[in-house]
């Protein structure tokens, strides 16, 4: 199912009267996942900017349709998260203040200094390292008995099960390319080293700032909120750790992963508020 050109879609989302603290009322989970709202947008246009930078060294057709797609649904995932960080700071969180350093030591500063030092394929390796990163999130998102999504508000569990859906279904296009232009190990576990430092680093970064940052928090009752999210960051980690060691056998590839079924289910229980457009 991962071979064929994943969809564009443009689904409709209604924040406005979405709780402050989304998550089951836990700050502490809201905030993480307000991290992952300002990471998105601008480490999706860095995708783009990568594949499509490499786009003209590919041959085959379909890879070439599969593109077409990755592209349209990243735009489509920048966009809804950017609308998200403008609720942010709407409701009084400095949100493009905090997106703002984190987009100019990831980008102007970090980006140029390791494509100056190993080239514009870093980039791309980069991609497909975080690529794989965001289909584990998806996976452990949407499996059956996860409590990832639980307790979330229903308008924001619906836009996550859709951006986790794509994500799977576009999970090997960013790899494929890099397979294309260099099937170096090295190359694809250098890529997956760096992603890993740089999304923990600045999803901690981002979940400091906003916890910092809001004033409505009291902060006696963080311990007992952090205790509450205890179990859904157990099961996330397990998960993530498998993920992460399953990206460095030499013989990976993400089609190996057998999840294709989870994002078509959810496109078929969401088809209702998602509206397909033409790739490319």
């Amino acid at each position: 199912m991962s071979k064929v050109a994943p969809k564009v879609r443009r689904p409709k989302f209604d924040t406005e009267d979405m709780p402050e603290y989304y998550w089951n009322g836990n700050p502490v989970a809201t905030h993480f996942l307000n991290s992952a709202h300002m990471v998105f947008p601008d480490g999706e246009k860095l995708f783009i900017r990568y594949v499509k930078k490499f786009s003209d060294q590919i041959q085959d057709p379909q890879l070439k349709e599969r593109v077409k797609g990755f592209i349209g649904q990243e735009m489509s995932h920048s966009s809804v998260h950017e609308k998200i960080m403008q609720m942010l700071e709407s409701r009084g969180l400095p949100a493009e203040e905090i997106r703002s350093w984190y987009a100019k030591t990831a980008y102007n500063d970090s980006e140029n200094f390791f494509v100056n030092l190993f080239g514009d394929i870093t980039g791309l390796t980069v991609t497909a390292g975080l690529e794989h990163w965001t289909s584990i999130l998806a996976e452990a998102a949407l499996e059956n008995n996860s409590e990832v999504l639980s307790g979330i508000h229903p308008e924001m569990r619906r836009l996550l099960r859709w951006h986790a859906a794509e994500e799977i279904e576009h999970k090997s296009v960013a790899f494929d390319v890099l397979k294309t232009v260099d099937d170096r190990y090295f190359t694809r576990a250098l890529g997956m080293i760096i992603a890993t430092f740089y999304l923990g680093f600045y999803m901690a970064y981002g979940w400091a700032a906003f916890l910092t940052s809001d004033k409505k928090i009291n902060w006696l009752e963080i311990p007992g909120h952090a205790l509450n999210a205890l179990p859904v960051a157990v099961q996330a980690t397990m998960k993530f750790t498998a993920g992460f060691w399953r990206y460095f056998l030499p013989d990976f590839h993400p089609d190996d992963i057998e999840n294709d079924e989870m994002a078509a289910q959810v496109m078929q229980e969401e088809n209702q508020f998602l509206y397909e457009m033409k790739a490319g």
